[in-house]
């Protein structure tokens, strides 16, 4: 597990290594994680990396983006991107089931969230195409809330 805090109260990330597989292909099903971190951008600034508006994208050595803002958060893991092929469905999925707050929407994309601490979802309508190399979102969440 990486992240910046304990994973009850932090959005955190499992590497997981697959004996025998030498390589994945990347899919366009997740985009990438957005990081607000002020000591990362100015690192990732000094390597001259790729600038969107407000932040920089770094691609990792198998081709997965992380985008860097030059801003603080408690938990620096401000956002994970996926894109999805059907906005709506994933809208019942997300928010009608999984209970997620619909913090902003467009036709092309919503922002979803557990609370102001929590790292936010944004789904974006695009291309879906899994790959090899796609894995799972996990929740957290109290042996108590969870119905045998």
């Amino acid at each position: 597990m990486v992240g910046y805090g304990p994973e009850d109260d932090h959005f955190v990330v499992e590497l997981t290594y697959n004996y025998g597989i030498h390589s994945y292909e990347v899919g366009s099903h997740f985009v990438g994680f957005e990081l607000c971190s002020k000591t990362v951008y100015k690192s990732v600034f000094a390597s001259s990396h790729k600038a969107t508006d407000d932040q920089l994208v770094v691609r990792d050595p198998n081709g997965y983006s992380i985008f860097v803002k030059d801003a603080t958060r408690e938990d620096p893991f401000s956002k994970v991107i996926l894109n999805v092929s059907e906005l709506k469905k994933s809208l019942v999925f997300w928010h009608d089931i999984l209970n997620m707050t619909i913090v902003s929407r467009s036709a092309t994309n919503a922002v979803l969230s557990y609370g102001p601490e929590q790292c936010p979802l944004e789904i974006r309508h695009g291309n879906v195409g899994r790959g090899s190399g796609f894995g799972r979102i996990a929740f957290a969440c109290p042996s108590s809330e969870v119905n045998p």
